[in-house]
């Protein structure tokens, strides 16, 4: 999973565009080959594609 489509994928409403890509960045510094970083969650809500 790329940082892009991690970020992304958080539920973030309200958060202004440059906000969302400092994030993207920094979690792309951080996430790299042969490192792992694991995200806690508490729900996943799957819904189906239109």
């Amino acid at each position: 999973m790329t940082a892009r489509r991690a970020v992304m994928s958080l539920y973030t409403p309200g958060r202004d565009r440059d906000r969302i890509a400092t994030a993207e960045d920094a979690l792309a510094r951080l996430a790299g080959p042969g490192r792992s970083l694991p995200l806690p969650l508490q729900l996943v809500i799957a819904r189906k594609a239109p």
